[in-house]
């Protein structure tokens, strides 16, 4: 069987409102997240961040502007 979008589009709207009437999500957010991170993956990540802080600091360029070198 064959799902269009437009027909997979219509269920997870329809599901959506039922979620909503049931008072299992909040529609003014914007985003679901199903479920919370662990601590390990929570501190792993944020390792992860520091070591490329460190590893690429950021500098200013000749016009004074911040650039951040991991995003290039």
């Amino acid at each position: 069987m064959r799902i269009t979008y437009d027909e997979l589009r219509k269920i997870a709207c329809e599901v959506r409102a039922e979620m909503i009437e049931r008072g299992e999500i909040d529609p003014g957010k914007k985003r679901i997240r199903r479920k919370p991170r662990d601590p390990e993956k929570s501190e792993l990540l944020y390792r992860m961040a520091i070591d490329r802080l460190e590893q690429y600091p950021p500098y200013r360029d000749d016009k004074g502007r911040i650039v951040l070198p991991w995003f290039r």
